[in-house]
């Protein structure tokens, strides 16, 4: 064996290796949102699941503004320059642009968690909003860990924060519930677990960064900091869109219809936001290498590209119609008979789930060859659609017209994405 053979060959492995604890990562991530979830619906009740879910849509809104576009494009970079002497002048400057952009957030939803609460027309939640303050700064910083790890293919590390975030938020719901049931200790619970996962995390990262190389020819992380906040921008107008298309439906909804109607929409979608968890390992081990597309690998990458897609398709198609057909007996299951008006907007944001399944490999390829932008813009299309849809359907059909909604104008932009991933093997580098 010379020696391209045997590069080849522990790439290879590696791919394997990371693949396997991608899957890992996600597939305990996905049982154990559903295991609290699962707990908190049956623990709050349907009214209360509500409000909660209401309370995190808004936060989660606050988390997307709040990282920037920076986790990504930390990503994307760290991916690129990984095993370069550039690895450890970007690890800096991307902590270094994570902090002051999450301090700064933090310090504005401080000041504005009052207002926020009067402009969803929850006043009672203005103390809870400030209360959830550190989640802000929190996930913002565990966020960028998680992504920084996928980009230097070093999964087993995303796993060990996935586990310790979800498993403290159930262990820590669980107690605090029950002392007492109420909104704040379901708040307290996560930012606690959180606070647990990241610090980890930053052990871990630590130990990247005191083991890549210096560059000799630099003093400072500087030269990194305005390549990588001037690619933040259009993942930050995409991470506006991903607001606009996942969590507008909840806003709209607890607006026009009320926190019953989220309740029973939020079991669906808290499902469906975890169900494509397949797609997202598969991507997380398999994508980065994608960062090195170039006219002398193209035809190896097309290749492996199209094997990606039909894998996906083998497993979300029948699975998709499986997750229809099981639905009825599923969500009384896992939430409660309580929940059984969940069943058709599950069903419906099936669709939703498919859709976003090859989006995971779309948007990869898309982000790690610096064209961002160009989804972003795709992004513009399905927003004004997802508004009009909302206002139309919500007030005639709640949580199964949001469920319809959210579905129907995600296609565009897949499509949209698809035939953008295309070009980029028709013209590599270009």
């Amino acid at each position: 064996m010379d020696k391209g053979q045997a590069l080849l060959a522990m790439l290879l492995a590696k791919e394997a290796k990371e693949t396997l604890w991608s899957f890992a990562a996600k597939g305990l991530a996905a049982v154990l949102f559903v295991a609290l979830n699962a707990f908190l619906a049956r623990t709050l009740g349907v009214e209360l699941w509500g409000s909660w879910s209401f309370l995190l849509s808004n936060l989660t809104i606050v988390f997307l503004l709040s990282y920037l576009g920076l986790n990504n494009a930390a990503r994307a970079y760290v991916a690129r320059y990984n095993g370069t002497p550039l690895l450890r002048d970007t690890l800096r400057a991307s902590l270094m642009l994570r902090i002051a952009i999450s301090a700064a957030f933090t310090t504005g939803f401080v000041l504005l968690a009052g207002p926020i609460a009067g402009w969803v027309q929850r006043p009672e939640l203005a103390g809870v909003f400030r209360l959830a303050a550190p989640l802000v700064f929190l996930m913002g910083f565990l966020e960028y860990l998680k992504q920084v790890f996928t980009g230097m293919h070093r999964l087993v590390f995303h796993f060990a924060v996935n586990l310790l975030e979800f498993g403290g938020k159930i262990a820590l719901s669980v107690l605090l519930l029950s002392w007492a049931v109420s909104l704040e200790n379901v708040v307290l619970a996560h930012w606690l677990a959180v606070a647990l996962a990241t610090g980890v995390g930053f052990v871990f990262w630590l130990r990247f960064y005191r083991r890549a190389t210096p560059d000799p020819a630099a003093d400072s992380a500087g030269g990194q900091i305005a390549p990588l906040f001037r690619y933040s921008l259009p993942l930050f107008l995409i991470s506006i869109g991903f607001v606009v298309l996942t969590e507008v439906d909840t806003l709209m909804l607890g607006l026009l219809a009320g926190d019953y109607e989220v309740g029973l929409f939020s079991v669906g979608k808290q499902l469906a936001n975890k169900l494509p968890q397949f797609a997202l390992a598969l991507s997380m081990g398999t994508m980065p290498v994608f960062a090195r597309l170039g006219p002398e690998n193209v035809e190896e990458m097309r290749a492996k590209y199209c094997r990606l897609l039909r894998l996906n398709a083998l497993v979300f198609l029948p699975g998709g119609v499986l997750l229809v057909l099981l639905a009825p007996w599923l969500v009384p299951l896992i939430f409660g008979e309580a929940y059984r008006q969940s069943v058709l907007p599950l069903q419906i944001l099936t669709v939703w789930i498919v859709l976003t399944s090859f989006n995971m490999f779309f948007n990869a390829l898309l982000d790690y060859q610096g064209l961002a932008l160009r989804r972003a813009i795709n992004f513009l299309w399905t927003i004004g659609a997802t508004v009009l849809l909302n206002l139309y359907l919500i007030p005639r059909f709640g949580a199964v017209g949001a469920a319809f909604s959210t579905s129907l104008a995600y296609g565009p932009y897949v499509i949209l994405n698809g035939l953008e991933a295309r070009r980029v093997f028709d013209k590599p580098g270009g």
